[in-house]
């Protein structure tokens, strides 16, 4: 399998697992209704229970990729950095299109 193949299927699992197990977060208004998803944490250091790229970490021993790289990859494929892997799920389609 060529490494493009192996990191779109590295890139699918990711998305599936983070689709799993984030927060679902359901936002009605008067006007509209949209969800989303969260680590449900402050995006700060000094939150101990914020771990930032958890999942990440965890699918790359799978895949032995290295964390780092593996995070440069996809920030370089959506042209943003990325504080948090719960902002890998934000309702953008562009971003979503860009991983695959």
């Amino acid at each position: 399998m060529a490494q493009e193949q192996i990191f779109q299927k590295f890139m699918k699992e990711y998305i599936d697992l983070l689709q799993k197990r984030l927060k679902k977060i359901e936002v009605k208004g008067d006007s509209s209704n949209y969800s989303y998803l969260t680590c449900g944490h402050l995006h700060t250091r000094q939150n101990p229970e914020w771990k930032p790229f958890k999942y990440l970490s965890q699918i790359c021993k799978k895949y032995d990729y290295d964390p780092f790289i593996a995070q440069d990859l996809i920030e370089e494929r959506i042209g943003r950095r990325l504080e948090c892997e719960c902002e890998i799920l934000k309702n953008d389609k562009q971003d979503k299109n860009a991983y695959l």
